[in-house]
């Protein structure tokens, strides 16, 4: 009865915040209207919904995750796979083309119940475990379609991309009817078949249950580890609906990784202007797919007017910047309801992340063990082809030592930040921002510029995690987007012409005691000073505190809101220094300079026994993470690995890795869950 009743009240509390979604997106298309002359008329409609079709599907998948209390960050990696499986079979007969659906359809619940599985039975945060298997989903796809083409069927493009008078019987086309694109068709009918039974069935409601209180639903004997993994597996059928659209609108397939990121922010703002909550058991479909229309319709309206808020020019070097920018306010939304909360308790996150006594030794083992594996599968495949294995030469380890002060400068931002219990997915972003601003200044103000900038992104998003209390996850995300899109305006889409100073080419690849370089003499003097600080120093107690938990830590009298954004900010003071070693070691900077470093420098710090969750974790073991990492990457690089099984590869390996860290003895397991469920355990981040 409890479950019910909370049911009903969050459905009446999203049904409100839906209302206002449809409102943004009259007032976003009445500007529209406004600005392009034939703004309400057929064509212009259809080419609309047709704009945004793939993105509301795709929402769809993502509220319903959001709505049990995950979230996935791979939802866009499984749009682009499904992509690039239509590419291939949506093709030739109406039989063959009718499988080619039930494939594509079939790809993408099976990688939305592999995401399920892997989190409620391996026991993995929805944020780590949906990173690592996007990784896998987009390198599946990008060996499916290494390069844009294939092709789909014409006839099914017109079907699901024109008015429905096409495919109407005429009666019905010639009427008012017949003028309704059939993408809005596609969404209404797809949504419904699945959301509107959802709902009336015992996996609905414990679905929403789950997000509410997920305690109180298992304590209620709703089936919680079916719902969770079921909401995964429509998230994953919406992403292969919004996969099979847009294969339909360009009749290519096309494994671009800038799409996967793209959809995946989106989907989650345009889940939140839609009211759904990130925290979980508040929402519904309705309003996420108005507010997918709603940040569909910003380009069109950028294009159709002259000024942007009657200020800038609309040009199109613009328009990642206003984009990302309302991105970020759409998903700082949901912070709202937290902002007004006057019990300071209930805005702390998790009062429980993880205190088990878990040994960095494990995960170390397991990665140094995945190496050797390929070494010497790779030692194997170099002398059947007659070559000589590098893998012994001195040279060989001089450069990993070398590649590995770039990634472990990023490794240690990322570990302070994993530290306190959150992530920072601005790193890409920061990295390529600081070398380009830097870059363009006269040679004495390049390092201090470099610097400077970091530190104000990481502050950025501290004050937005610390004291907003967006999710870090979701701000962090927003901050990227925003960054890359200043990026364009300041650089103008290209890479400045300026060169690293003589000062950074010497710290990024000189060699003052030879032959070490000067970089890998710099990163372990910081790691050396970190273990020193967090381990016998005040602050590095109050950071453990908080990893564990953050309302325990407040009530004990440490400041939280200030060591948070402290904690940022050395994140982006840590990102500044590997961007001038790195920016050192090739002589320039270049657009795209961050994107490989996100996912190496997670992989490190888990690698290094740090819990993912927070908490526990110890710089000098995340350096020998960071080696294995980059002895992973040279291995696959010497046998000349395609990019796609690379990206197979590294996810592979940190889903392996997550997964043995998770791995504990029955009795305790069954220990560690029932204290979780003792009074007084807030499980939810609001």
């Amino acid at each position: 009865m409890t479950s019910l009743l909370i049911t009903a009240k969050n459905l009446m509390r999203s049904s409100r915040r839906g209302t206002m979604a449809i409102i943004l997106f009259m007032v976003a298309y009445g500007i529209f209207a406004h600005l392009h002359p034939n703004g309400f008329g057929t064509t212009t409609i259809t080419t609309n919904s047709n704009q945004g079709a793939a993105l509301a599907l795709a929402t769809v998948g993502q509220s319903i995750v959001l709505l049990a209390g995950g979230i996935d960050l791979s939802i866009g990696s499984i749009l682009v796979l499904v992509r690039s499986v239509a590419s291939h079979m949506l093709d030739g007969s109406t039989f063959g083309i009718l499988l080619g659906l039930l494939a594509c359809l079939a790809t993408g619940t099976l990688a939305g119940w592999i995401n399920g599985a892997i989190i409620v039975y391996g026991r993995i945060q929805p944020v780590i475990a949906t990173l690592a298997s996007g990784l896998v989903f987009y390198g599946f796809a990008l060996w499916l379609r290494p390069t844009p083409g294939g092709k789909v069927s014409l006839i099914l493009g017109d079907f699901l991309t024109y008015e429905s008078n096409i495919w109407l019987p005429d009666f019905l086309g010639t009427t008012i009817l017949g003028r309704i694109p059939s993408a809005i068709i596609a969404i209404i009918l797809m949504t419904a078949l699945v959301w509107l039974p959802l709902r009336r069935t015992l996996i609905g409601r414990a679905l929403i249950a789950t997000g509410s209180n997920p305690q109180a639903a298992k304590m209620s004997g709703l089936p919680v580890q079916r719902a969770k993994i079921v909401s995964y597996m429509i998230g994953g059928f919406f992403a292969a609906c919004g996969g099979i659209f847009m294969s339909a609108l360009t009749l290519t397939g096309d494994a671009n990784g800038v799409q996967t990121g793209f959809y995946t922010l989106n989907t989650l703002a345009a889940s939140v202007i839609g009211g759904t909550s990130l925290a979980g058991g508040i929402g519904g479909v309705l309003g996420p797919i108005f507010g997918a229309y709603t940040l569909s319709m910003i380009g069109p309206i950028i294009r159709a007017s002259d000024k942007i808020l009657w200020v800038f020019d609309a040009s199109p070097i613009i328009q990642p910047l206003f984009e990302g920018l309302i991105l970020l306010f759409a998903i700082s939304l949901g912070a709202a309801a937290a902002l007004r909360e006057k019990n300071r308790l209930l805005l702390l996150g998790q009062a429980y992340r993880s205190r088990e006594d878990q040994s960095i030794f494990k995960p170390l083992i397991l990665g140094l063990l995945v190496t050797l594996v390929l070494i010497i599968a790779a030692s194997a495949i170099l002398l059947a082809n007659g070559d000589t294995l590098p893998f012994l030469s001195f040279n060989f380890l001089i450069l990993q030592i070398q590649n590995a002060a770039f990634l472990g400068a990023f490794s240690l931002g990322a570990f302070l930040v994993i530290k306190i219990g959150q992530i920072d997915l601005s790193m890409p972003g920061a990295i390529t921002a600081c070398a380009m601003i830097g870059t363009m200044n006269t040679p004495v103000l390049t390092i201090p510029t470099i610097l400077l900038v970091g530190i104000l992104i990481g502050l950025v998003n501290g004050v937005g995690v610390a004291y907003l209390r967006v999710p870090s996850i979701i701000f962090t995300l927003g901050v990227n987007s925003v960054l890359l899109g200043m990026i364009s305006i300041i650089t103008g889409g290209f890479a400045p012409s300026s060169q690293a100073t003589e000062l950074m080419t010497s710290l990024g690849s000189g060699r003052l005691i030879s032959p070490i370089p000067n970089a890998a003499l710099l990163i372990l003097a910081f790691f050396f000073l970190m273990w020193f600080l967090l381990k016998r120093s005040r602050l590095g107690r109050e950071i453990s505190a908080i990893g564990f938990s953050e309302g325990a830590a407040y009530l004990s009298g440490i400041r939280t809101p200030l060591v948070i954004v402290g904690i940022f900010v050395a994140a982006g003071f840590c990102y500044g220094v590997g961007t001038i070693l790195l920016t050192g070691f090739s002589g320039k900077a270049f657009q795209g300079m961050g994107n490989p470093y996100l996912m190496p420098a997670i992989a490190a710090v888990v690698l290094g026994g740090s819990n993912i969750a927070g908490g526990r974790g110890h710089p000098l073991a995340m350096l020998i993470g960071v080696m294995v990492v980059v002895l992973i990457q040279s291995t696959l690089a010497t046998i000349q690995m395609p990019p796609a099984l690379r990206e197979i590869i590294h996810g592979s390996v940190l889903i392996l890795i997550l997964l043995g860290q998770s791995i504990q003895p029955k009795r305790k397991r069954k220990s560690m869950e029932q204290s979780m469920t003792g009074p007084g355990i807030v499980e939810k981040t609001v």
